[in-house]
Parts: structure tokens; C-alpha cells; sequence
């Protein structure tokens, strides 16, 4: 891959900047992608407008690095992880029952259910993550997705899709 492909790859939202990179090659990617993303926005300004933009990249490199950064380092949520597999087999069935107000006997015959595998579109998850989950909302009018999300270590998104396919 070309230094060049390389800059269009990180500006199009690839890994390129990786976290095991140090400092100095990181400043050096960003500095290179947004000096290229200039050079082919103002191909037909002349070559003196180039240079000031890239002194003016130069000049600013660390706060443009850092900004760069904070824009695409992931946020880290507090969630519960590993909560299906880990510790829902530890619930006893009383337990089960006050978590989800259904037996573990009758979750697993839903999970099982055939019919359910067919409304089911994404093959993502499994059948017990969205009976989980539905369930979990079901059983509390209080929650919101944003805590359903946290607890079963989801996107927003996935838990709204999983209820809204489930309510319909």
C-alpha cells in the first residue's frame, strides 16, 4: 500500500492508526492524511497556498493530534461483561424467575421455538441473548434501553431492534 492509499484509507475510517503505535508515527499518519485531504481539495490553488497549509498542519501538529484522537478513540462503557455466559447460568431458578419473571425451563423452550427462529432476521445474537433481553424489558417497566444495553453489553441500536422485533 502507498503512503498515499494509506492516507485515503485512514481518512475513509480504516485502522491504519492503530493503538500499538507510538506517539511520533501516529502525529506523522495524521499529519500526512489531513496534508493530503488539503492537497486534493485545493488541487487547483497554486503551490505557495499548499505550503502555508501545510506549515500552518506543522505549527498546530500537536493540538491537530490530539484533537484528531479524541475524535476517534472509542468510548469505553461501564458495562456488564460476558452477563449471558457467565453469570445468568449462576441464577437459581428463584433468581431466574425475580431477574426475568419466566422459568429457565420456559426461556429455553422459547429459545428452542422454530417459529421464533424464522421471525428472527439477524444471526448475530443468539436465541437466548434476544428472549434475554426481551424478557429483561418485559419484567421491568422501569429500565431503559440505555440499561438493558449496559447489562448485556449491547449498542443502543441492537437493544432497540431485538424489543421493537419482538413486540410486533
Amino acid at each position: 500500500m502507498t503512503e498515499e492509499d494509506q492516507c485515503v484509507s485512514v481518512a475513509s475510517g480504516s485502522k491504519l492508526l492503530s493503538p500499538n503505535m507510538d506517539l511520533d508515527m501516529q502525529k506523522e499518519t495524521i499529519v500526512k492524511v489531513v496534508t493530503t485531504l488539503l492537497m486534493e481539495s485545493s488541487s487547483s490553488e497554486s503551490d505557495d497556498d499548499d505550503e502555508v497549509f501545510f506549515q500552518a498542519i506543522l505549527i498546530r501538529e500537536d493540538k491537530l493530534f490530539h484533537d484528531v484522537l479524541h475524535i476517534t478513540k472509542k468510548n469505553k462503557r461501564n458495562a456488564v461483561k460476558k452477563y449471558i455466559e457467565c453469570i445468568v447460568p449462576t441464577y437459581t431458578e428463584e433468581e431466574f424467575r425475580r431477574h426475568f419473571r419466566v422459568s429457565k425451563s420456559l426461556c429455553q423452550r422459547l429459545s428452542n421455538w422454530d417459529m421464533y427462529k424464522k421471525m428472527r432476521p439477524d444471526k448475530k445474537f443468539s436465541e437466548e441473548t434476544n428472549i434475554l433481553v426481551f424478557l429483561w424489558f418485559a419484567g421491568h417497566e422501569a429500565c431503559s434501553y440505555r440499561d438493558i444495553a449496559d447489562r448485556f453489553d449491547l449498542s443502543l441500536f441492537t437493544v432497540g431492534a431485538i424489543i421493537s422485533r419482538r413486540k410486533n
